[in-house]
């Protein structure tokens, strides 16, 4: 534990910013979830629950990582495995899916911003 480092560099916590932002926003994408459901009663339940869940299994897999890689573990997940066809197509569905998912979260952001900003919407 000694060896792992505290700070980081700025050019490090800069290359970081873009996944810090998008998952401090990830948040506000359960606002439309809420409201398309018919019946709302128990939401807050359940999103403690996803939350727990998720947090957990984040915490099995940076723990399974350090334990499989130790202090040569890369805050990239993918540069701890060989290159190849396969990681190349996981880096590209994962850059499809930052495409497909930014609007449904920015979405929700902009509705925020225009209720602050402009007043709520009539009717």
């Amino acid at each position: 534990w000694s060896k792992l480092p505290l700070f980081t560099t700025p050019t490090q916590f800069f290359e970081s910013s873009g996944v810090v932002t998008l998952l401090f926003a990830m948040h506000f994408a359960i606002f439309p979830i809420e409201r398309a459901m018919r019946d709302r009663e128990g939401f807050t339940q359940v999103v403690a629950k996803a939350t727990w869940f998720t947090a957990a299994a984040n915490v099995a897999f940076g723990c399974l990582g350090f334990a499989f890689f130790g202090t040569e573990t890369s805050s990239v997940v993918l540069d701890n495995i060989t290159s190849g066809t396969i990681t190349e197509l996981v880096r590209l569905f994962l850059v499809v899916d930052m495409i497909v998912s930014a609007p449904i979260v920015l979405s929700s952001l902009r509705e925020i911003a225009e209720t602050n900003l402009l007043g709520p919407k009539a009717g």
